[in-house]
Parts: C-alpha cells; sequence; structure tokens
C-alpha cells in the first residue's frame, strides 16, 4: 500500500474513531444531555419564543445589507463566511435564538468530554451535572444571546475554540496523530475570526485541561514546562494565520476602525485606564454589576482556598494555574486598556463552571459531591431566572417603543398630508422609558432605541422603519441642523404640536 493510501486511511481512522467516541459519550452520559437541555431550555425558553429587537440589533439590519463585508472590515471574516452558509443576517423570531441555544448545549458537552478526557478513570459523572447546568445558565450569556443577528455565531465561536483545545490535548498529551494539530490550529484561528474574545477564552479552557492533566498524572516538572511551551506556540501560530488572512481580507474591503476604538493604551493617561481596570475588576469579581452573576464572589473565594490546599500539596505550579485562571476574564481589558463590554465574557462564562468541575472531582467524597450537586443545581435555577428577568424586561422595553413607533405614526398621518411621502420625517431629542416599572438596565439590554446615545436619529429612524411606516429618511447632517433652528418653538413630546410641518420636513421633537 502506497505512503498515500495509508495517510488517507489513518486520517479517515481517525474520523471514525471520533464519531465512535461522540457516540460512547453520549450513550455514557444519556443524564446530562438531557438534564443540559431542560437548563438551557429553562434558562432561554422564553427568549426564544418572544421576538424583541433592540439597540444595535435595528442597526445591523441594514448594515447586512451589504452582506458580509462589515465583519470582514471589522477583521471578523469567520462571522461573514458563517452568514453566507447559514443566512442568519436577518431577524426573525425564534431561529436564530434556538440555533444559538442548541451551540450553548453542545459546547457545554464539549466541554464536558474535554475535562473528562484529561482526568483518568474517576467518576465524573456528578461533576459533568454541575459544570453544565452552570454553564448554560450563566446570565452573562444573556448580553451576547441578546444579538439576533450575531449570537448563533458566537455561539458556534465557543464550540470551536473548545474543541481546538480538545485537538491540541490529542497531540500534545496523548501522542496521537499530527493531524488533530492542524484541525486544532484551523479551528482556533477560525474562532477568533469570529470574535477577537476567543482568545482568552481558549486561554482559560486549555490551562484549565492542564490543571487537571497535572493534578492526575505524575508529570516531571521540565515536562509539564516544554507541554505549556507547545501550546502557546499553537497559540502564537494561530494568531500568525489570523492576522494574516484577515490583512488579505482586507485588501479588498476597507477596514472599518470599530475594534481599535477599545485600544486606550497610549491614547489616555496611565493612571486613568489603571483606575477603569480596577473598575471594571470589581464589578465583575466583587460588586456583582452583572446582573444576576452572584455566584462568581463565593467561587473565586473557593478557588483561592483550593490553590492554598495545593501549596500544601506541593503543587505549586497547579496552583498558579489555578490563579491564573481566575485573571483569564481580565486578559482583554488588560490588553486593551479599557472596559470591555459583558458580552465579551465567555472566559467568565467559562470560568465559574469549571471551578466548580475541579472543586468536585478534588472532593472526590460521594457525599461531599452531593451537597455541591445540590448547591449547584439551586444556584443554575436561580440563574435561569435572572435570565429570564433580563429578557421579559428587555421585551416590555420593545414593546414600549413599539406603541411609541405607532402613536408617532398616526400622529404624523393626522396631519393629512396628500404628498405624505415627498416630506423628510426628522426625530429630534429622545424619549427615556419611564412607563415600565423595575425595569432592568444592564449595558444595552432594557434600553430604549428612543433613548440611547441621547437620542440617535438614524435609530430611530431604522426602528421606526422596521415597525410601523416607511417615511422618507433623513440622508444628510444639514437636515438635523435646520429642523433644529425651525423647532426652537415647539413644544415637546407628546404635547400638541410636539410633531410638525417645518418647510419640506416634518420634525417629531422628542426632547429639548
Amino acid at each position: 500500500m502506497s505512503n498515500y493510501q495509508n495517510n488517507k486511511q489513518r486520517k479517515c481512522n481517525i474520523f471514525v474513531t471520533e464519531y465512535e467516541e461522540i457516540c460512547d459519550f453520549f450513550k455514557n452520559n444519556l443524564r446530562l444531555v438531557i438534564i443540559t437541555i431542560i437548563f438551557a431550555i429553562l434558562a432561554f425558553g422564553y427568549a426564544m419564543t418572544l421576538f424583541t429587537l433592540g439597540v444595535s440589533t435595528e442597526t445591523s439590519v441594514f448594515n447586512e445589507a451589504s452582506g458580509s463585508a462589515r465583519w470582514v472590515a471589522q477583521s471578523r471574516f469567520s462571522v461573514g463566511i458563517l452568514k453566507k452558509i447559514f443566512t442568519t443576517n436577518q431577524i426573525l423570531p425564534f431561529r436564530t435564538t434556538f440555533l444559538a441555544v442548541i451551540m450553548i448545549v453542545l459546547t457545554s458537552l464539549l466541554l464536558c468530554k474535554t475535562l473528562n478526557s484529561v482526568t483518568g478513570k474517576k467518576n465524573k459523572s456528578i461533576a459533568n451535572d454541575i459544570m453544565s447546568i452552570l454553564f448554560v445558565t450563566m446570565p452573562i450569556a444573556a448580553h451576547y444571546m441578546y444579538y439576533l443577528t450575531y449570537n448563533f455565531e458566537i455561539g458556534i465561536g465557543m464550540f470551536i475554540t473548545i474543541l481546538s483545545v480538545y485537538c491540541f490535548n490529542k497531540t500534545i498529551l496523548f501522542k496521537e496523530s499530527k493531524l488533530y494539530t492542524i484541525i486544532g490550529v484551523i479551528c482556533l484561528f477560525t474562532s477568533i475570526g469570529e470574535y477577537q474574545s476567543f482568545v482568552a477564552f481558549y486561554i482559560l479552557i486549555q490551562v484549565a485541561t492542564l490543571l487537571i492533566y497535572y493534578m492526575y498524572n505524575d508529570i516531571k516538572f521540565r515536562e509539564k514546562v516544554i507541554m505549556i511551551a507547545k501550546y502557546i506556540a499553537l497559540l502564537i501560530i494561530s494568531l500568525i494565520i489570523y492576522f494574516i488572512v484577515s490583512k488579505i481580507f482586507l485588501i479588498f474591503i476597507e477596514e472599518e476602525k470599530y475594534s481599535q476604538g477599545f485600544f486606550l493604551w497610549g491614547k489616555s493617561e496611565v493612571s486613568a485606564i489603571i483606575s477603569n481596570l480596577k473598575e471594571y475588576f470589581l464589578d465583575i469579581y466583587v460588586n456583582r454589576n452583572v446582573y444576576g452573576m452572584m455566584i462568581v464572589t463565593p467561587t473565586c473565594i473557593i478557588a483561592i482556598i483550593l490553590a492554598v490546599i495545593l501549596v500544601f500539596k506541593k503543587k505549586f505550579l497547579e496552583a498558579l494555574m489555578l490563579l491564573f485562571m481566575l485573571i483569564t476574564p481580565m486578559l482583554l481589558p488588560i490588553a486593551t486598556g479599557s472596559k470591555m463590554p459583558y458580552r465579551t465574557q465567555q472566559a467568565i462564562m467559562a470560568l465559574i463552571p469549571i471551578i466548580w468541575y475541579i472543586v468536585t472531582i478534588f472532593f472526590d467524597k460521594v457525599m461531599v459531591q452531593k451537597a455541591i450537586y445540590i448547591v449547584a443545581f439551586l444556584a443554575a435555577m436561580r440563574q435561569s431566572m435572572y435570565i429570564n428577568k433580563l429578557f421579559y424586561s428587555d421585551y416590555l422595553r420593545y414593546q414600549n417603543d413599539v406603541n411609541l413607533c405607532r402613536r408617532i405614526s398616526d400622529r404624523i398621518y393626522d396631519l393629512d398630508l396628500k404628498d405624505l411621502e415627498n416630506y423628510t420625517v426628522v426625530y429630534l431629542g429622545k424619549q427615556e422609558t419611564k412607563e415600565i416599572p423595575n425595569l432592568i438596565r444592564q449595558e444595552l439590554i432594557g434600553y430604549s432605541i428612543f433613548e440611547w446615545d441621547g437620542g440617535n436619529y438614524k435609530r430611530i429612524q431604522n426602528f421606526m422603519t422596521l415597525t410601523t411606516a416607511k417615511f422618507k429618511i433623513v440622508t444628510s447632517p444639514e437636515t438635523i441642523t435646520r429642523a433644529k433652528e425651525l423647532s426652537q418653538d415647539m413644544p415637546v413630546w407628546p404635547d400638541k404640536g410636539s410633531i410638525a410641518v417645518k418647510e419640506d420636513m416634518i420634525v417629531v421633537k422628542l426632547s429639548e
């Protein structure tokens, strides 16, 4: 048999073996699969079945008219490719959120399989359940699930990031085919091409697998360092390929400076950057400013206690790796020097469940594990409640925005203009959501399109076009300037006269 045929046979054997392993994993962990699906539905079932349209999503509808170019312009070429394949560039009820929930479930199961592969023969069923139900109910996930035109892509990105770790482990830890390395590199640079924040996510998962492997295998310190060096080299290679591919795409598409706006080093004073990073750190770890994430602080305390125990057991490297895991959510903010949006925090979304997984397998007494299971179960139930509250609050905000759109449209039609299509409708000012009691505002969630950016006329007219009527829209800043001059004597919404004809414009004065 020729070398070509031998190589082809080995490749086929790899895929057959992996398929059989996946089937065995599902068969042996049927309870895990069922409970993961149940908790994913508890957390995001409401988001799947009730349609909302919020800040930034409304803009995406119009930007997506240019196809995938805007994502490539932001060096997120993988998103552009996925949108071509799955046609997720349209805002539809159920579909994209449903696909995103599927990816959360699959990502959780793959994370369990990846960590299981390095723990040896220990009984991991309880640890799997604990990690999985916490992962699929982490409230911070709501911040990327909120984006109807992007949540599915982030889900795929998380999945293939963990897949890259799984493949690298196959080669470095278990000395299997080098083909796994190639697949891992492809997965990693592709996931970074979806969201740059997946670098921190990858580092967290990789450090976690190595930590667990070192805890349950007798390996010399020198060999541990060599392994870590190999993983670092693979990350660097993946980043280099990502930058090369991105630059090739940008030859044909003009680069958008969106991502560069987050880089503050060299642009702001160091003291101000450090102050912002300190505030962000406290928001994430201590102040519980992320809605529903009360579990973070006690989990970090437990991790620090476990690190101290590892030190007493003379596992100094493992203790250091555990402490390093705790700061992985801060890697991107530190690299950019700015407070990153919560939607970029896939690292902390995985960190908390992984810590609970490590603690569970570390204390291997059945009674202790069952006690941890009860605590994790109650925490997951509570987290699913917070996610539902977030999306319900935003749904009420959306209904309020739609109602305001209709009232404005009715008032415009009441002007009884025969040639209404010839008048440009100009929206001035903002309208805050005041009618909804106990409205939850978190990052973009819960904020009215009529109040965001202090009243952004482009967002408002986009939302009006999507929701009620297609009036003639503003196309130049000069129109806004002129409308402001003509509206000086007008009262503000909802008073009579807050919508009036001025020259060739219909001015809607929402506030001063």
